[in-house]
């Protein structure tokens, strides 16, 4: 390697770790690609192959927006906690472990002047057990995959705006945990929590 070459390469890595120092350094890997699922209950639900650790195996992650709404004012995110629950089936309404009806209540949601985007992380039975097998880092790794895509949905044409200091996170059956952690580096509007502690963690 002559002299030339190897000060160009070390200059680069000097730039790359400037530039990690100061907080903006260019992401290294791939965003995941969004794409349209189906459209249910005057909503529509994208889906893509996360690449955070939250729960091995299970990467389908998903983002439901009521139809033609191309303003986002409040994201929800929503921790499904005890149960095994896809994008699709808590999009899709049907009650209990069948279908979180997320779809319809986001149009619903609509209809009362809120704007949202629904993201839904996809866990495993017990995965958000006592928040055992979540982290403060794992959460900030979906929350953050989360404002890429939706800036995604913005270059893709799908959407025009979307507020990303307003946030309403909820745990159901279970799902405390990834709300504690979400708190360790955020801030939420709300939070909501449904059947969502039990012995142990209830004292958090």
């Amino acid at each position: 390697m002559n002299l030339k070459k190897l000060s160009t390469i070390l200059y680069f890595l000097a730039v790359l770790f400037f530039l990690n120092k100061i907080g903006i350094a260019p992401a290294l890997a791939a965003l995941p690609t969004i794409s349209l699922s189906e459209t249910v209950g005057g909503s529509v639900l994208y889906t893509y192959q996360s690449a955070c650790e939250l729960t091995a195996g299970k990467k389908e992650y998903g983002i439901i927006l009521p139809q033609n709404n191309p303003q986002v004012d409040t994201i929800y995110l929503y921790f499904h906690g005890y149960q095994a629950s896809t994008p699709k089936t808590m999009c899709e309404s049907g009650g209990g472990d069948v279908g979180h009806g997320l779809c319809a209540n986001a149009a619903k949601l609509k209809t009362q002047g809120v704007n949202p985007a629904i993201i839904v992380p996809q866990g495993k039975d017990k995965i958000l057990e006592d928040g055992l097998n979540t982290s403060a880092t794992k959460i900030k790794c979906v929350v953050e995959e989360a404002k890429q895509e939706l800036q995604q949905l913005i270059t893709n044409g799908v959407l025009t705006t979307v507020n990303n200091s307003n946030w309403i996170v909820a745990g159901h059956s279970d799902g405390w945990g990834p709300v504690k952690n979400f708190l360790a580096n955020y801030s939420a509007n709300k939070t909501l929590l449904f059947d969502a502690c039990y012995s142990t963690g209830c004292a958090d």
